[in-house]
Parts: structure tokens; sequence; C-alpha cells
């Protein structure tokens, strides 16, 4: 879970993290292209966590990203229901259980530090 995020709950606030790969998440049959960021920091440089996949915004795909590149972005923080919440009997065993993802992302930049 994400505790350091929970206290940025239904805030939009500045984030910086490292994009690490493009991916994909179905559902109802319908494939979202995703993106994996790695080190999430807020603006003061607190660390938030170590990941956190959120879903590909046009402007993300704009700046052509590649492993390692730095972004800086505003988000908004959510609670969100994961786990098995299907009918089938089987996968019973997955627990549900709260996280916190980042929604409405925008004031997308590619950022390079010079030391």
């Amino acid at each position: 879970m994400r505790n350091k995020l929970k206290a940025f709950e239904d805030i939009r606030f500045t984030y910086i993290a490292t994009f690490e790969r493009y991916g994909k998440n179905v559902v109802s049959g319908i494939e979202y292209p995703t993106m994996l960021f790695t080190n999430l920091k807020n603006s003061f440089g607190d660390y938030i966590c170590d990941h956190i996949w959120t879903r590909e915004v046009k402007k993300f795909k704009s700046l052509n990203l590649k492993p390692g590149d730095k972004v800086i972005f505003s988000a908004q923080t959510k609670k969100y229901k994961r786990g098995y919440k299907g009918s089938n009997p089987l996968p019973r065993n997955y627990k549900i259980s709260y996280d916190y993802k980042l929604i409405y992302i925008k004031n997308i930049k590619k950022i390079t530090w010079k030391i």
C-alpha cells in the first residue's frame, strides 16, 4: 500500500518520478496503455513510493520518453479498491484491499538534472 500518498488524497500535488517502461491494462476486453514510474517523490523531494502505474496521457506520448527519463507533473491522488471482485469462487483467495493511485495528470514536463 502506498501509505504516503494517503496524505495527499483528493489533493492536486506536484510529483517527480523516473520513467521505466510502457505497459497495458485490459479491462472488460478494452486495452489501455499504461506507464510505470519509479522513485516517486513530491515537489519537496520527499520519497513517496518505489513505483506507480498510471494510464498513459497524450502529453506523455509527445515527450518520447525513454527508460531513465525524469518527469515532473501534477496529479490528484485517489483511493481505489484492488483485488478480485468477480463471481468465480476459485480465485477468492485474492483479498480486497485499498491502495492509492494518481489521476488527472497534467502539466507534464521532461526534466534534466545538471550538476
